[in-house]
């Protein structure tokens, strides 16, 4: 009978060491799985605050301060037609340099796009498309000869593309709070779009 005791505490013993040994290891897996998913989302974080760090330059590298030039975020009223507050403190469009512009906004973009793809790389399939929306709207950034005899359409481009930058660095920022957000695109109203000025200056000399 005490043998039959001793076996049952043993074999009671050993069920409970393989239990615990089984807990123990289950317990790690969960652990380093919760783990692993917090230092990918951090990651995931970290690359979208040095993408859309990236394109704050990029926006800046459009209104540049020497241009003597204020844009607002733009936004669609109740009719939905899109509008931006502008304050034109003296932009001289004859001191206007078209290819240092285009080369320093070239120089930005391929750095937003390289920071883009690194951040596309944390990102499932299915959301992966709807980061490609702000790069489609880059082209508008760049500034063209033709069409500039008035000497007002340097200065409404130039206001067209800071405007557009900014309104998608507010989008994109709502996106990465909720992946289901959709941005709206604005591109079908940009040329529509009303620029209200709080100031609209004679240009002054010095812009570059």
């Amino acid at each position: 009978m005490a043998e039959l005791v001793i076996i049952a505490l043993g074999t009671a013993v050993s069920a409970l060491s393989s239990f615990f040994a089984w807990q123990a290891a289950s317990s790690s897996a969960e652990q380093a799985k919760y783990a692993h998913e917090a230092l990918f989302a951090a990651d995931a974080n970290q690359t979208f605050r040095t993408y859309i760090a990236s394109w704050n330059k990029l926006c800046s590298a459009i209104a540049q301060p020497n241009y003597n030039l204020s844009v607002g975020t733009p936004s669609f009223d109740d009719h939905n037609n899109l509008s931006v507050s502008a304050s034109n403190s003296g932009f001289d469009p004859a001191a206007f340099d078209i290819d240092a512009y285009n080369d320093r906004i070239n120089t930005a973009e391929i750095i937003v796009r390289d920071n883009l793809l690194e951040f596309q790389t944390f990102l499932p399939e299915d959301i992966f498309a709807r980061t490609e929306q702000a790069l489609t709207v880059t082209a508008y950034f760049y500034i063209m000869s033709v069409g500039l005899e008035d000497p007002d359409e340097l200065k409404t481009r130039l206001i067209r593309a800071s405007a557009l930058c900014q309104y998608y660095t507010q989008e994109q920022l709502r996106w990465f709070k909720d992946k289901s957000y959709k941005i709206a695109p604005v591109i079908f109203a940009l040329t529509s779009m009303k620029i209200e000025y709080t100031e609209d200056l004679p240009p002054t000399r010095g812009t570059r």
